[in-house]
């Protein structure tokens, strides 16, 4: 049959669903190991936020359709240095966060899966959002 896949390529399909880590929608948050990737500002450690999800190629397992970067030097937002420190860390999002918080995506994307608790068949052709839920697309 054309297009089938091989023994060898449904055991790696399997393997690399098997080996990827569960993380409940409610966590919402995952802290980025320094040898992954750190602030490309100040070097500071990040953790991946996430508000949308795609469905994987495993029923029922969802992944993030992207991950925004938050870095753990942030100041409060009553903080007085805080507008300053968004100037600076900010000044460029296309050039230095962008391309970073895209190759986290796919870095996420083959390490974790999303239990969202949503039946993918009954939700077909919806993306789920952390605020509104699931909503056409």
């Amino acid at each position: 049959m054309i297009g089938a896949p091989t023994l060898n390529q449904a055991y790696v399909a399997w393997a690399i669903g098997s080996c990827r880590q569960r993380v409940d929608a409610d966590d919402c948050s995952i802290a980025i190991p320094e040898y992954a990737a750190v602030c490309p500002k100040c070097g500071g450690k990040l953790m991946a936020d996430f508000e949308e999800w795609e469905e994987g190629a495993i029923p029922g397992r969802w992944r993030c359709a992207f991950a925004k970067l938050e870095c753990e030097t942030e100041p409060d937002i009553d903080d007085p240095e805080f507008d300053e420190w968004m100037r600076w860390h900010y000044d460029m999002p296309y050039v230095y966060w962008l391309p970073l918080e895209t190759q986290m995506t796919r870095w996420i994307n083959r390490r974790y899966w999303f239990d969202l608790g949503v039946s993918p068949a009954r939700d077909a052709g919806t993306q789920n959002t952390r605020d509104q839920g699931s909503v056409p697309h």
